[in-house]
């Protein structure tokens, strides 16, 4: 096992379940989200609690004032014109390819499939050029500068 890190930006991420949750995993509770919320372009705050059900979640929900409730707040995961309680999936989904653990190859295809709605089972390629790469690639150096 690697010797983690003992800084404050190491234990602040490691305090998010996040940190304690497979990308795939997280997936599957992104869809169950989407799923009772019905769109893809946000979910509130209620609609992410329910669906993340496993207890390390949980936990974390259940503190009104805890870090997860304040991070799902920042403005890092809202357009502009979205409610304090919502959330874009998108953006959420770009922050859990950089905290959530699993293997770089799960990592990728997660990626893929934000870059290529369908994913793998849709499209063999990617273009250099495709419209989505730019902002999520901004969005991911930005989410590892906070």
């Amino acid at each position: 096992m690697t010797p983690v890190p003992d800084d404050a930006f190491t234990k602040f991420d490691a305090s998010l379940p996040f940190a304690k949750t497979d990308i795939k995993k997280f997936f599957e509770y992104l869809h169950k989200a989407l799923i009772v919320d019905k769109t893809s372009n946000q979910l509130t705050v209620k609609d992410f609690k329910e669906a993340f059900d496993a207890p390390e979640w949980q936990a974390a929900f259940a503190d009104k004032n805890g870090v997860l409730n304040k991070v799902l707040q920042h403005s890092v995961f809202k357009d502009p014109d979205m409610k304090e309680d919502e959330i874009r999936p998108t953006f959420l989904s770009e922050f859990a390819l950089l905290t959530c653990t699993g293997s770089p190859e799960d990592k990728a295809i997660s990626l893929y499939h934000l870059l290529q709605d369908g994913g793998l089972r849709k499209h063999n390629n990617i273009s250099a050029n495709d419209k989505d790469f730019k902002p999520i690639f901004s969005r991911l150096c930005a989410l590892a500068t906070y």
